[in-house]
């Protein structure tokens, strides 16, 4: 698992509580930022960072609390400030990795990824506060109190947020199936 590696080079120690929480919820973190807007390229250092800074602060995780929610806050703070640098970022679309395929079958697996892509490129149309929402609320499947809790804003303003997103992704579903 390089995740793993990479967390425990990076912090200089070999901590049987963090490898323990980089094994179990290393593909969490990873989808999460993944659908948080963190580009494909950056998503083993956004991983990485959302991991060291549980290194940081372990202290401050008190036990009997949910280690996704704790995860997923920290996910969402690592991907706010990787959109923020990416928009500063002056790479072209050439210089990104090339991608895996899955050599089994090749025709499935570029499927799969086309309707990732599709569905990545849809959410990339919402304004990062609509996103955090829709992504939150229908693929992590936190209720709207734990959203608004963990972004810190009022609960009607979450809900106004989540109907804006689905508006949106309805109107950009509507055009792209008049295109077909």
């Amino acid at each position: 698992m390089a995740v793993l590696a990479l967390v425990l080079a990076s912090t200089g120690t070999s901590d049987p509580w963090l490898e323990a929480v980089v094994r179990e919820h290393a593909p969490f973190v990873g989808r999460a930022l993944r659908y948080l807007g963190v580009p494909e390229r950056d998503l083993p250092d956004a991983c990485q960072e959302v991991f060291l800074v549980v290194h940081r602060k372990r202290a401050a995780f008190a036990e009997g609390t949910s280690m996704k929610a704790w995860l997923r806050s920290i996910a969402l703070g690592v991907a706010r400030n990787t959109r923020r640098s990416e928009r500063r970022r002056r790479e072209s679309p050439e210089d990104a990795a090339p991608v895996a395929v899955d050599i089994e079958d090749p025709e499935l697996a570029l499927a799969r990824r086309e309707r990732r892509d599709n569905a990545l490129a849809l959410l990339e149309t919402l304004s990062t506060e609509q996103r955090e929402v829709l992504v939150l609320y229908e693929i992590e499947q936190l209720t709207m109190q734990e959203i608004v809790d963990m972004i810190g804003v009022p609960l009607q303003t979450g809900y106004s947020r989540l109907r804006l997103a689905r508006t949106k992704l309805a109107a950009a579903l509507a055009g792209g199936s008049e295109d077909r």
